[in-house]
């Protein structure tokens, strides 16, 4: 991503732009699934968006998809408090305590 390899987005037309777009795409289920799978594929989805150092870039860059971040800190917020009261898996086994490892940025 732009943090790890700042010269490949110079290279891509309208990066920034197409960048945001998918930012905002991914913000219109809250990064939830649906149907009994929505926990699950939430966490899949932050995984994903933790291994392309999405959040740390949010974090640095909050106006980018304000939108996202959002989202993310209300995941983080939502986990936290879920361990905090003792519940280290959802409903069909999601693993919390992995899960708050990849919003932990935000």
């Amino acid at each position: 991503m732009v943090v790890d390899y700042p010269e490949i987005p110079e290279q891509i037309p309208n990066y920034k732009e197409v960048l945001r777009k998918g930012f905002k795409f991914a913000t219109y289920r809250r990064l939830r699934g649906h149907g009994i799978g929505a926990e699950l594929e939430m966490i899949e989805a932050i995984e994903i968006l933790s291994s392309g150092n999405v959040t740390k870039y949010l974090a640095s860059n909050p106006d980018f998809c304000h939108e996202l971040l959002h989202i993310l800190k209300d995941i983080k917020e939502d986990l936290a408090t879920a361990l905090q009261k003792g519940v280290t898996a959802g409903p069909w086994g999601e693993d919390y305590i992995k899960a708050l490892k990849f919003v932990e940025d935000c």
